[in-house]
């Protein structure tokens, strides 16, 4: 018996809602991936056993919490949104600042830094570095913005946890209006490199205080680039 067949007979549920449920296992469980195509409504109604008119209510829902992408015309894609979408409302219905959100990278990132900092190795620490080698002002802002993102990316999560990767999915719909604001700036990429450097010498020592020093100096001078802003 499948997963999604033991979910399917554990309570009473609505035929939308076996949709949902189903279209979210299968991509759990890796049979859809980001940018597959989800089959037709009527292959769909014959695998699940439920009527078209449930699966495009399925996929309204899906689409809303940024799983799929309907294409007018092209069909239904697997999307990888949700993060986006997730953070749109609860930064829309909790009036969060940009204050509140400082709070909360600095939360995050010095509780995933305390958690893998003895664990990095170094073909870690070279690709650390070979990140700050790209937050150069002689190369694209675009490189230079997925560079800080993967640096900040690896050292909050480095275990690859799903649910800390959706948080960073969200939190960074919010950090790319600021990087692109102030990366352009290359007294702001020179400086941006010089933290992201004091991090990773911090890490190489495996000094805890001193990482933690590094990575609040940097966050809190983002918190006072975004004020100035």
């Amino acid at each position: 018996m499948t997963q999604y067949e033991l979910t399917k007979g554990a309570k009473r549920k609505t035929t939308t809602d076996e949709v949902v449920d189903y279209i979210r296992i299968r991509i759990r469980d890796g049979r859809y991936k980001t940018g597959d195509k989800l089959p037709s409504e009527d292959e769909l109604a014959k695998e699940i056993g439920v009527g078209r008119s449930s699966i495009r209510e399925g996929m309204k829902i899906l689409k809303v919490y940024g799983v799929v992408e309907i294409r007018q015309g092209g069909g239904t894609f697997v999307s990888d949104k949700t993060g986006e979408h997730m953070f749109d409302f609860l930064w829309y219905m909790s009036g969060s600042t940009h204050e509140n959100f400082i709070d909360f990278r600095k939360a995050l990132e010095i509780g995933g830094v305390t958690l893998i900092y003895q664990r990095l190795t170094e073909a870690d620490y070279q690709k650390l570095q070979d990140l700050i080698d790209l937050l150069d002002p002689r190369n694209d802002l675009d490189v230079i913005i997925q560079a800080d993102r993967e640096f900040h990316r690896i050292i909050t999560n480095y275990d690859d946890n799903p649910l800390q990767r959706q948080i960073e999915n969200m939190m960074y719909q919010i950090r790319i209006d600021t990087l692109y604001k102030t990366l352009c700036n290359q007294e702001d990429v020179e400086s941006t490199r010089k933290m992201h450097q004091d991090i990773l010498d911090a890490l190489k020592e495996k000094k805890l205080e001193k990482i933690l020093k590094a990575v609040t100096h940097h966050i809190e001078t983002a918190r006072e680039n975004i004020i100035s802003r």
